[in-house]
This record gives C-alpha cells, structure tokens and sequence, in this order.
C-alpha cells in the first residue's frame, strides 16, 4: 500500500499499514537488526498484558540472541509512560 503525495515540488512516500501487517513487517525486519539501539523501532506497548506478554515473545524469536537484553530495558522505559490504544 504505498502512497506518495507531492508538496512543493517534494514527493513524500509513506506506507499505510494495518496491525496485522505492521506485525509481519517488523517480524521480516527484526533479524536484520545490527544494532541494540534500534530494537525499540519494533516495541509494540499493549494494555493487555498477554498480548503484551506474546509481542515480547516473538521479539525474543525473531532478533538476534545478543539484542535481548534490550527488551528489559524497553519494558521499563514504556511502563513509565504507559501504553498505547490497543484496539487493533
């Protein structure tokens, strides 16, 4: 689903995404992270703690084994701000 729209001579690309194919996209994406400061790019923050609990369980399936460590970190940094609408 790509779009473009031209403003002032720029064209602007964007992509419009469901949940569903959202959380295929970063599944795709997530093993080809190099960097541990990037893997809050894929956190998705549920109010539903088991869907929140699933998420974190396929981010741990899918990064690299030495990216885990940055979940924790994740959990705790968003647990502050508290999480988004999680309606879809």
């Amino acid at each position: 689903m790509g779009l473009n729209l031209t403003l002032t001579g720029q064209t602007y690309y964007y992509l419009q995404l469901s949940p569903e194919m959202l959380k295929r996209l970063l599944k795709v994406v997530m093993p080809h992270i190099p960097v541990g400061s990037m893997v809050h790019k894929t956190f998705m923050c549920y109010k539903d703690k088991a869907r929140q609990q699933d998420w974190i369980a396929t981010m741990k399936k899918h990064l690299k084994p030495e990216l885990h460590d940055e979940i924790p970190k994740l959990i705790a940094k968003y647990d502050k701000l508290g999480p988004v609408d999680d309606k879809n």
